[in-house]
């Protein structure tokens, strides 16, 4: 078997499996008999969960790409999915400005939409939960100190010296030099 006829073969099954023809089970074990020895003698085969192409290198199974072919079987038409999404709508493009001193005229083409981040959501997440986090940590600091400062003799007598202590010497025996 050939590159070609085993990507073929592949996109065929691909096709059965989404149209739910094929059983995941029987898809895997199908596209696991997709095997292809190259000229150096190696093995490839495809991968049923991602559609890469393996090698094996002697101790396992590693991603690469498979050497080319001279003469390249058509490829087979893609397959749409099983489930319909929308289309993107994308931003009408603006015009380009024109711009120019003396009749001389110079084109500036427009500027570009700044790109989002991917990243952002999880950044405004772990900024809310840290703020959420610090308002407790000082709701807490605040009820402490005001059980400490305000709120713990009430009720209960504080302790008042009601006379002068009188203070005495006491003689202790120490050793030391005579």
């Amino acid at each position: 078997m050939r590159f070609a006829e085993a990507e073929t073969r592949y996109r065929d099954l691909e096709a059965q499996y989404l149209q739910g023809d094929l059983a995941e089970e029987e898809f895997l074990a199908q596209v696991a008999e997709l095997r292809v020895e190259d000229e150096e003698g190696r093995l490839w085969s495809i991968s049923g969960r991602t559609g890469r192409w393996l090698l094996h290198d002697g101790r396992g199974w590693v991603y690469a790409e498979p050497p080319t072919e001279a003469a390249a079987v058509p490829v087979a038409p893609e397959v749409p999915p099983a489930v319909a999404y929308p289309p993107r709508r994308r931003p009408e493009p603006r015009p380009p400005v024109v711009t120019g001193e003396q009749g001389a005229a110079e084109v500036v083409p427009a500027a570009r939409p700044a790109a989002r981040s991917a990243g952002l959501g999880g950044s405004r997440l772990l900024g809310g939960v840290l703020v959420t986090l610090l308002l407790v940590s000082c709701l807490v600091l605040a009820g402490v100190s005001t059980w400490v400062l305000f709120l713990r003799d009430l009720g209960e007598p504080t302790a008042i010296t009601a006379a002068d202590t009188a203070v005495a010497v006491v003689s202790t025996f120490t050793l030391g030099p005579e």
